[in-house]
């Protein structure tokens, strides 16, 4: 039976902008100084039909910046747009990544009738998120609490850094083990940019990881999903990681279009030239997708150092977010900064299987 490949499309309505001003944003060096620019509806609606021309499976991820800052009736000409293009056997999914801050009763009420999966960030207690994410801990409740009584549940990333990573066991205790806010939740460490350094130190992180990973694991309880354990236990198991961050040349299956009409090949490179693939007005989703030059720049992202080519840990690890790669070195085959975390904290959960500590049914 031949796998159907879904093709994910992340789409920036609105850029880089933001209603929040994380002190660790990646963004927050590209982000327009002039105020909102919301992408036009012409250019919404030349944008889905093409994309949708791209497969029969398609992935949109509304991504930002806020996506939301584009309001609900951008939404809704998105979802009516969808409709009047979508072929009878094709399957299309709406994520949307936002900070749930503008997530009032009729957003959520949208979102979840359209089948909208959302994810939002939420970093630690109120006292240790709202150091990093402009005080926004009640408003991004309020959001979550909006989709749950809409009906729908929300997926929430904890983003590690220096203002977080002492407190796996009140993050433990307060947030995750109660499943009040989310059964779904996944963990990003910090990433370098050129304006901000508030990434964790590497003995701090794995501290951080490997407690978090213990008190999943002695709770044993199925209804707790930490995606990042999963990526990692699933690929020493010998499965795939299904996950970009975790698997080497999987950017090939990505697109970002941001508000301008402009291409890269991931939201993670809004605004940067080095990434820049076209333009829609100039050339259809389909031929940047599958220009030489397009070609060219995704076999340069997949370019790894001797080093990680023969790692053991490459089937797990994927080299890293080339995005990463590139910010830290200036290199799509320089170092990953995550190198030594993973390393160490791959070996610490294989540690545990081999000795019979851990049972996977």
């Amino acid at each position: 039976m031949r796998t159907v490949i879904m093709r994910t499309i992340m789409i920036e309505p609105v850029g880089s902008s933001c209603n929040l001003n994380c002190l660790y944003c990646y963004q927050a060096s590209v982000r327009d100084k002039k105020g909102i620019k919301i992408m036009p509806i012409s250019l919404l609606g030349e944008i889905i039909p093409q994309v949708l021309k791209l497969g029969k499976s398609i992935r949109f991820l509304w991504h930002g910046g806020e996506p939301l800052l584009a309001g609900l009736d951008f939404f809704k000409e998105v979802v009516n747009l969808q409709q009047y293009y979508k072929k009878s056997d094709q399957v299309i999914e709406n994520h949307i990544q936002t900070n749930a801050t503008l997530i009032n009763k009729s957003v959520a009420e949208f979102l979840i009738v359209n089948n909208f999966h959302a994810g939002t960030s939420l970093d630690g207690p109120e006292e240790v998120h709202n150091l990093t994410r402009n005080g926004s801990f009640k408003k991004v409740i309020q959001g979550i609490r909006n989709i749950q009584e809409a009906g729908g549940e929300v997926g929430i990333i904890i983003t590690l850094n220096r203002h977080n990573v002492d407190y796996p066991v009140e993050i433990w205790e307060n947030l995750i083990k109660p499943k009040k806010l989310a059964r779904s939740w996944d963990i990003n460490i910090c990433t370098p940019t050129e304006i901000s350094h508030l990434e964790p130190s590497p003995e701090k992180a794995l501290f951080f990881l490997k407690t978090l990973f213990d008190l999943w694991l002695e709770n044993d309880d199925p209804q707790i999903y930490i995606k990042t354990f999963w990526i990692i236990l699933r690929a020493l198991l010998g499965g795939r990681t299904k996950d970009c961050a975790f698997e080497y040349n999987k950017c090939r299956f990505f697109m970002a279009i941001d508000e301008d009409g402009n291409v890269y090949p991931c939201n993670r490179f809004l605004k940067r030239p080095v990434a820049f693939l076209g333009d829609i007005h100039d050339s259809s989703v389909s031929e940047i997708l599958n220009n030489k030059e397009t070609r060219i720049f995704y076999d340069r992202m997949s370019r790894l150092k001797p080093e990680c080519k023969s790692c053991k840990w490459l089937n797990i690890c994927g080299g890293g977010c080339p995005f990463q790669r590139w910010l830290s070195s200036g290199r799509f085959d320089g170092d990953f900064p995550e190198c030594y975390i993973r390393k160490q904290f791959f070996s610490y959960i294989e540690e545990k299987i081999v000795k019979g500590h851990l049972y996977i049914k």
